[in-house]
């Protein structure tokens, strides 16, 4: 499944496309952005080499050469190829979505 230009969501992970990465975000290694609470399958964002994370997040940077992705280890959702630019993935970041519409859940 392709991202489109505004971004994606794959179980309880969100992705934004931004313009920008905020000043106080610092290079990182960290490519697992969400753990799975019960089970032990988690989210990863595989093929990018440029990261960032600030307290909100992490920050990847797609360049158009990288063929960079988010997987689900534990194979409980498709494969998301994101499309080149900056993806913003917020930390803590739970949504319901109906086909039509979407809602961050605050626990």
């Amino acid at each position: 499944m392709k991202a489109n230009t505004k971004g994606f969501v794959q179980g309880d992970v969100v992705g934004h496309y931004v313009s920008e990465i905020p000043q106080d975000a610092r290079p990182t290694n960290q490519r697992i952005v969400a753990y799975g609470e019960s089970t032990g399958h988690h989210h990863v964002v595989e093929g990018v080499t440029t990261a960032f994370e600030n307290p909100n997040g992490f920050y990847f940077v797609v360049a158009p050469d990288e063929t960079a992705r988010l997987t689900h280890i534990g194979n409980d959702h498709e494969a998301i190829e994101m499309t080149p630019g900056i993806v913003f993935i917020p930390r803590e970041s739970q949504v319901e979505y109906d086909g039509a519409n979407e809602r961050r859940v605050l626990d």
